[in-house]
Protein backbone atom coordinates (compact mmCIF):
# COMPACT_ATOMS: atom_id res chain seq x y z
CA UNK A 1 0.00 0.00 0.00
CA UNK A 2 2.13 2.94 -1.32
CA UNK A 3 2.63 5.82 0.60
CA UNK A 4 0.56 8.46 -0.91
CA UNK A 5 1.11 12.28 0.94
CA UNK A 6 4.30 12.87 -1.31
CA UNK A 7 2.53 12.88 -4.54
CA UNK A 8 3.73 11.75 -7.76
CA UNK A 9 7.44 13.65 -7.64
CA UNK A 10 10.33 13.76 -5.28
CA UNK A 11 12.50 16.70 -5.53
CA UNK A 12 16.37 15.54 -4.64
CA UNK A 13 18.67 18.44 -4.04
CA UNK A 14 22.14 17.01 -5.06
CA UNK A 15 25.13 18.73 -4.04
CA UNK A 16 28.32 17.08 -5.23
CA UNK A 17 30.41 18.27 -2.60
CA UNK A 18 28.22 16.21 0.02
CA UNK A 19 27.32 13.24 1.20
CA UNK A 20 25.25 12.96 -2.38
CA UNK A 21 24.54 9.07 -3.35
CA UNK A 22 23.48 8.89 0.41
CA UNK A 23 20.74 11.68 -0.08
CA UNK A 24 19.64 10.38 -3.34
CA UNK A 25 19.84 6.41 -1.98
CA UNK A 26 17.36 7.68 0.80
CA UNK A 27 15.18 9.83 -1.55
CA UNK A 28 14.53 6.14 -3.88
CA UNK A 29 13.50 4.23 -0.86
CA UNK A 30 10.75 6.96 -0.47
CA UNK A 31 10.21 6.88 -4.09
CA UNK A 32 9.66 3.16 -4.07
CA UNK A 33 7.62 2.96 -0.87
CA UNK A 34 5.35 6.00 -2.73
CA UNK A 35 5.34 4.97 -6.39
CA UNK A 36 6.83 8.77 -6.91
CA UNK A 37 9.41 9.63 -9.81
CA UNK A 38 12.72 11.90 -9.07
CA UNK A 39 13.81 15.03 -9.83
CA UNK A 40 17.48 15.51 -8.83
CA UNK A 41 18.57 19.25 -8.92
CA UNK A 42 21.66 20.82 -8.84
CA UNK A 43 22.26 24.29 -8.07
CA UNK A 44 25.17 26.24 -9.44
CA UNK A 45 26.00 29.26 -7.50
CA UNK A 46 25.72 32.76 -8.72
CA UNK A 47 29.67 33.70 -9.45
CA UNK A 48 30.92 35.65 -6.27
CA UNK A 49 31.92 39.68 -6.49
CA UNK A 50 35.95 38.73 -6.34
CA UNK A 51 35.35 36.07 -8.99
CA UNK A 52 33.49 38.69 -11.50
CA UNK A 53 36.17 41.06 -10.60
CA UNK A 54 38.71 38.95 -11.89
CA UNK A 55 37.44 37.10 -14.48
CA UNK A 56 36.11 38.98 -18.21
CA UNK A 57 33.06 38.66 -18.62
CA UNK A 58 32.68 36.52 -21.68
CA UNK A 59 35.49 34.22 -19.79
CA UNK A 60 32.91 33.80 -16.53
CA UNK A 61 30.36 32.85 -18.80
CA UNK A 62 32.33 30.33 -19.91
CA UNK A 63 33.31 29.08 -16.62
CA UNK A 64 29.66 28.90 -15.67
CA UNK A 65 28.27 26.90 -18.48
CA UNK A 66 31.55 24.33 -18.54
CA UNK A 67 30.34 24.35 -14.55
CA UNK A 68 26.47 23.40 -16.04
CA UNK A 69 27.53 21.04 -18.25
CA UNK A 70 30.17 19.09 -16.13
CA UNK A 71 27.12 18.81 -13.09
CA UNK A 72 24.75 17.52 -15.59
CA UNK A 73 26.81 14.86 -17.01
CA UNK A 74 27.33 13.67 -13.32
CA UNK A 75 23.93 13.92 -12.48
CA UNK A 76 22.61 11.87 -15.39
CA UNK A 77 25.36 9.32 -14.43
CA UNK A 78 23.27 8.86 -11.33
CA UNK A 79 20.22 9.44 -12.85
CA UNK A 80 20.67 6.49 -15.04
CA UNK A 81 21.58 4.48 -12.22
CA UNK A 82 18.18 5.47 -10.84
CA UNK A 83 16.43 4.55 -14.01
CA UNK A 84 18.16 0.96 -14.14
CA UNK A 85 16.61 0.75 -10.54
CA UNK A 86 12.78 0.94 -11.95
CA UNK A 87 12.70 4.79 -10.63
CA UNK A 88 11.56 7.50 -13.02
CA UNK A 89 13.98 10.26 -12.66
CA UNK A 90 14.79 13.37 -14.20
CA UNK A 91 17.47 15.57 -14.18
CA UNK A 92 17.45 19.40 -13.60
CA UNK A 93 20.20 22.09 -13.50
CA UNK A 94 19.54 25.52 -11.68
CA UNK A 95 21.58 28.48 -10.99
CA UNK A 96 20.86 30.91 -7.96
CA UNK A 97 20.81 30.99 -4.02
CA UNK A 98 20.31 27.20 -3.23
CA UNK A 99 17.16 27.54 -0.80
CA UNK A 100 14.83 29.78 -3.14
CA UNK A 101 16.14 27.71 -6.04
CA UNK A 102 14.69 24.53 -4.38
CA UNK A 103 11.64 26.55 -3.28
CA UNK A 104 10.43 27.51 -6.53
CA UNK A 105 11.56 24.35 -8.06
CA UNK A 106 9.62 21.95 -5.77
CA UNK A 107 6.80 24.39 -6.47
CA UNK A 108 6.98 24.76 -10.37
CA UNK A 109 7.23 20.63 -10.36
CA UNK A 110 4.56 19.33 -7.62
CA UNK A 111 6.61 18.17 -5.66
CA UNK A 112 5.21 16.82 -2.65
CA UNK A 113 8.73 15.91 -0.75
CA UNK A 114 12.20 17.69 -0.67
CA UNK A 115 15.21 15.91 0.53
CA UNK A 116 18.39 17.53 1.20
CA UNK A 117 21.63 16.61 3.13
CA UNK A 118 21.52 18.19 6.44
CA UNK A 119 24.57 20.28 5.26
CA UNK A 120 27.02 22.92 6.72
CA UNK A 121 26.41 25.88 8.56
CA UNK A 122 27.15 29.11 6.61
CA UNK A 123 28.39 32.11 8.85
CA UNK A 124 30.19 32.15 12.31
CA UNK A 125 26.92 33.61 14.25
CA UNK A 126 25.83 30.77 16.29
CA UNK A 127 22.47 32.75 16.53
CA UNK A 128 21.21 32.39 13.30
CA UNK A 129 20.02 29.93 11.41
CA UNK A 130 22.39 29.47 8.67
CA UNK A 131 22.29 26.21 6.55
CA UNK A 132 20.37 25.40 3.64
CA UNK A 133 18.50 22.85 5.54
CA UNK A 134 17.53 25.53 8.00
CA UNK A 135 16.03 27.75 5.56
CA UNK A 136 14.23 24.80 3.55
CA UNK A 137 12.06 23.86 6.85
CA UNK A 138 11.57 27.48 7.31
CA UNK A 139 9.92 28.05 3.73
CA UNK A 140 8.76 25.04 2.13
CA UNK A 141 5.08 24.62 2.17
CA UNK A 142 5.98 20.44 1.95
CA UNK A 143 7.75 18.28 4.11
CA UNK A 144 11.90 18.15 3.78
CA UNK A 145 13.72 14.95 4.79
CA UNK A 146 17.08 16.32 5.82
CA UNK A 147 19.58 13.03 5.25
CA UNK A 148 21.88 11.94 8.04
CA UNK A 149 24.85 9.31 8.10
CA UNK A 150 24.83 6.54 6.14
CA UNK A 151 22.65 3.55 7.51
CA UNK A 152 22.81 0.05 6.66
CA UNK A 153 19.17 0.41 7.24
CA UNK A 154 17.53 3.72 7.52
CA UNK A 155 13.92 3.12 8.16
CA UNK A 156 14.20 0.40 10.80
CA UNK A 157 14.01 2.40 13.83
CA UNK A 158 11.05 5.73 14.02
CA UNK A 159 11.19 8.44 16.64
CA UNK A 160 8.19 10.36 16.87
CA UNK A 161 8.29 13.25 19.44
CA UNK A 162 4.98 15.53 20.69
CA UNK A 163 3.54 17.77 22.70
CA UNK A 164 -0.31 16.44 21.66
CA UNK A 165 -0.51 19.62 19.01
CA UNK A 166 -2.80 18.42 16.44
CA UNK A 167 -0.36 18.18 14.04
CA UNK A 168 1.81 15.81 16.07
CA UNK A 169 -0.65 13.07 14.77
CA UNK A 170 -0.16 13.81 11.30
CA UNK A 171 3.96 13.54 11.95
CA UNK A 172 2.72 9.79 13.71
CA UNK A 173 0.22 8.71 10.70
CA UNK A 174 2.64 9.31 8.49
CA UNK A 175 6.02 7.56 10.84
CA UNK A 176 3.67 4.74 11.27
CA UNK A 177 3.00 4.50 7.40
CA UNK A 178 7.16 4.74 6.58
CA UNK A 179 7.18 1.89 9.57
CA UNK A 180 4.92 -0.27 8.03
CA UNK A 181 5.97 0.10 4.59
CA UNK A 182 9.45 -0.13 5.78
CA UNK A 183 8.99 -3.07 7.97
CA UNK A 184 10.25 -1.07 11.37
CA UNK A 185 9.49 0.08 14.32
CA UNK A 186 8.21 3.09 15.53
CA UNK A 187 8.37 5.37 19.00
CA UNK A 188 6.28 8.11 19.96
CA UNK A 189 8.19 10.38 22.38
CA UNK A 190 7.07 12.55 24.92
CA UNK A 191 9.16 14.93 27.38
CA UNK A 192 8.01 16.53 30.35
CA UNK A 193 9.32 19.39 33.34
CA UNK A 194 9.74 17.21 36.96
CA UNK A 195 8.73 19.23 39.48
CA UNK A 196 11.82 20.84 41.72
CA UNK A 197 12.42 23.03 44.66
CA UNK A 198 14.89 24.63 43.45
CA UNK A 199 12.20 25.96 40.49
CA UNK A 200 9.83 26.94 43.33
CA UNK A 201 8.10 23.97 43.85
CA UNK A 202 7.40 23.87 47.38
CA UNK A 203 5.58 20.81 49.62
CA UNK A 204 6.06 16.68 49.29
CA UNK A 205 8.50 17.36 45.82
CA UNK A 206 8.14 13.65 45.43
CA UNK A 207 4.28 13.55 45.44
CA UNK A 208 4.81 15.89 43.07
CA UNK A 209 7.16 14.45 40.31
CA UNK A 210 4.57 11.31 41.04
CA UNK A 211 1.54 13.09 39.92
CA UNK A 212 3.47 15.04 36.48
CA UNK A 213 4.71 11.59 35.75
CA UNK A 214 1.17 9.81 36.03
CA UNK A 215 -0.23 13.04 33.85
CA UNK A 216 2.24 12.90 31.30
CA UNK A 217 1.30 9.14 30.84
CA UNK A 218 -2.19 9.56 30.59
CA UNK A 219 -2.01 12.52 27.81
CA UNK A 220 0.82 10.44 25.83
CA UNK A 221 -1.50 7.41 26.28
CA UNK A 222 -4.87 9.28 25.39
CA UNK A 223 -2.69 10.94 22.24
CA UNK A 224 -1.93 7.37 20.72
CA UNK A 225 -5.22 6.04 21.33
CA UNK A 226 -7.02 8.81 19.64
CA UNK A 227 -4.43 9.20 16.41
CA UNK A 228 -5.87 6.87 13.92
CA UNK A 229 -3.07 4.80 12.50
CA UNK A 230 -3.23 3.60 9.17
CA UNK A 231 -4.20 0.21 8.26
CA UNK A 232 -1.70 -2.40 9.07
CA UNK A 233 0.28 -0.57 11.13
CA UNK A 234 1.76 -1.70 14.48
CA UNK A 235 0.87 0.47 17.50
CA UNK A 236 3.43 2.65 18.61
CA UNK A 237 6.39 2.12 21.16
CA UNK A 238 5.09 4.99 24.20
CA UNK A 239 8.22 6.64 25.86
CA UNK A 240 8.41 9.10 28.00
CA UNK A 241 11.32 11.40 29.58
CA UNK A 242 11.20 13.88 32.58
CA UNK A 243 13.53 16.84 32.54
CA UNK A 244 14.49 19.49 34.96
CA UNK A 245 13.16 22.05 33.47
CA UNK A 246 16.38 24.08 32.10
CA UNK A 247 16.82 21.01 29.43
CA UNK A 248 15.52 22.35 25.80
CA UNK A 249 12.72 20.06 24.12
CA UNK A 250 15.66 19.26 21.40
CA UNK A 251 17.99 18.47 23.49
CA UNK A 252 15.48 15.71 24.91
CA UNK A 253 14.76 14.43 21.67
CA UNK A 254 18.48 14.47 20.46
CA UNK A 255 19.55 12.97 23.36
CA UNK A 256 16.68 9.83 23.28
CA UNK A 257 17.37 9.37 19.87
CA UNK A 258 21.00 9.25 19.97
CA UNK A 259 20.38 6.77 23.03
CA UNK A 260 18.10 4.51 21.38
CA UNK A 261 20.18 4.98 17.71
CA UNK A 262 17.30 5.95 15.89
CA UNK A 263 17.11 5.89 12.04
CA UNK A 264 14.84 8.96 11.52
CA UNK A 265 13.02 11.45 13.23
CA UNK A 266 9.60 12.68 12.22
CA UNK A 267 8.48 15.95 13.97
CA UNK A 268 6.11 18.62 12.73
CA UNK A 269 7.65 21.98 12.97
CA UNK A 270 5.47 23.47 15.51
CA UNK A 271 4.25 27.11 15.40
CA UNK A 272 7.16 29.30 14.39
CA UNK A 273 6.96 33.32 15.53
CA UNK A 274 8.40 36.06 13.26
CA UNK A 275 11.17 36.01 15.95
CA UNK A 276 11.91 32.17 15.88
CA UNK A 277 11.74 32.10 12.43
CA UNK A 278 15.08 33.89 11.96
CA UNK A 279 16.84 32.57 15.76
CA UNK A 280 16.97 29.37 16.76
CA UNK A 281 13.87 29.49 18.71
CA UNK A 282 12.10 26.34 16.90
CA UNK A 283 12.51 23.31 18.29
CA UNK A 284 13.03 21.19 14.73
CA UNK A 285 15.64 23.94 13.98
CA UNK A 286 17.80 22.93 17.02
CA UNK A 287 17.44 19.40 16.41
CA UNK A 288 19.30 20.02 13.06
CA UNK A 289 22.45 21.86 14.69
CA UNK A 290 23.00 18.07 16.66
CA UNK A 291 21.14 15.59 14.37
CA UNK A 292 22.03 12.49 15.30
CA UNK A 293 19.97 10.47 12.42
CA UNK A 294 17.64 11.68 9.30
CA UNK A 295 15.27 14.38 10.22
CA UNK A 296 11.58 14.62 8.24
CA UNK A 297 10.29 17.98 9.07
CA UNK A 298 6.61 18.39 8.67
CA UNK A 299 5.19 22.19 7.87
CA UNK A 300 2.35 22.35 11.05
CA UNK A 301 -0.53 23.27 8.13
CA UNK A 302 0.30 20.27 6.13
CA UNK A 303 0.70 18.16 9.11
CA UNK A 304 -2.46 19.25 10.77
CA UNK A 305 -4.20 18.32 7.38
CA UNK A 306 -3.59 14.39 7.66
Amino acid sequence: MPITEFGKNILVTVDLADDWNNVVEHAARFAQMSGAGLTLLHIIEEPSSSLKRSMAKKALQVHQQRLRTDAKVRVEEVAAEQRAAGVDCAVKISSGKASKEIVKASVALGSGLIVAGAGETEGSDWLFVGTTADRLIRNSKVPVLMVGRERDEPLKRILVPTDFDRADRGALKLASKIGREGKGRVSVFHTFAQPSILHGYSGNVAELRRTAKAQATKDLDEFVSKTKLPARAKPPHKLLKAHSGTVHAAEAIVSEASRLNMDLIVMALGGLTFLESFMIGAVAERVIRNLPCSLLALPTAWARKR
